[in-house]
């Protein structure tokens, strides 16, 4: 299928359904010839293992490839799952074998885009529940970053 406004690129952008915020955000900051293709995968609650958020994601990322993106975009962060680099290594192998198309992951692209910005501290605000907090604190810290403060925004709910 043909994207007459995106000339230049066209990302599908997967987010669970709960994610409000990504695709305003990226409408944004979208600049000409480029569409951002949304789709969401179910998401009844925090899931505790990377093969259950595989399991959430496999239908839509089948659902994506139908718009013939250039890329594809996981707006989804694991950082709160224990051994975050083992969940890394397998969504990035989920990506690559469902789509065979190339991938950004947000989680890895954040720190990136801090380091282009030559960010060293931060303050952190997630939208998971305080228990997990240290997980979240303990990837920042092995990606390079002092974590001054954080907020966990289900905790203030």
């Amino acid at each position: 299928m043909t994207d007459a406004l995106g000339t230049r690129a066209v990302f599908a952008v997967l987010l669970p359904a709960t994610n409000t915020m990504v695709e305003p955000d990226l409408a944004s900051l979208r600049p000409p010839g480029v569409t951002f293709q949304t789709f969401r995968f179910p998401f009844p609650a925090l899931p505790a293992e990377v093969e259950t958020l595989a399991e959430l994601m496999g239908p839509t990322l089948e659902l994506c490839r139908v718009c013939e993106p250039d890329r594809v975009v996981l707006g989804y962060s694991p950082e709160y799952m224990a051994e975050p680099a083992a969940v890394t290594a397998r969504l990035r192998q989920l990506l690559a074998e469902r789509t065979g198309l190339p991938f950004t992951l947000a989680f890895e692209a954040v720190p990136e885009a801090l380091r282009c910005l030559g960010a060293t501290r931060l303050g952190v605000v997630t939208p998971f529940p305080e228990a997990v907090d240290d997980r979240v604190r303990s990837w920042f810290t092995a990606q390079g970053f002092a974590v001054e403060r954080m907020v966990g925004l289900a905790s203030a709910q």
